[in-house]
């Protein structure tokens, strides 16, 4: 799963197989997502907390 802000490439979050239902939220200076994959075999639900460069 890839996260593009104006073109430009954030980030790369492990995913495959059946993967999707991003959501986002802004939150003390970070963006947290969440999303579920099957990339390890079962289905799980990831959280990802991805902070950017000033």
């Amino acid at each position: 799963m890839w996260l593009r802000i104006e073109e430009e490439l954030v980030a790369v979050l492990n995913s495959g197989g059946d993967c999707s239902s991003a959501g986002m939220a802004w939150h003390d200076d970070l963006l947290w997502m969440s999303y579920y994959s099957s990339h390890e075999g079962k289905t799980s639900i990831y959280l990802a907390k991805i902070k950017f460069k000033n």
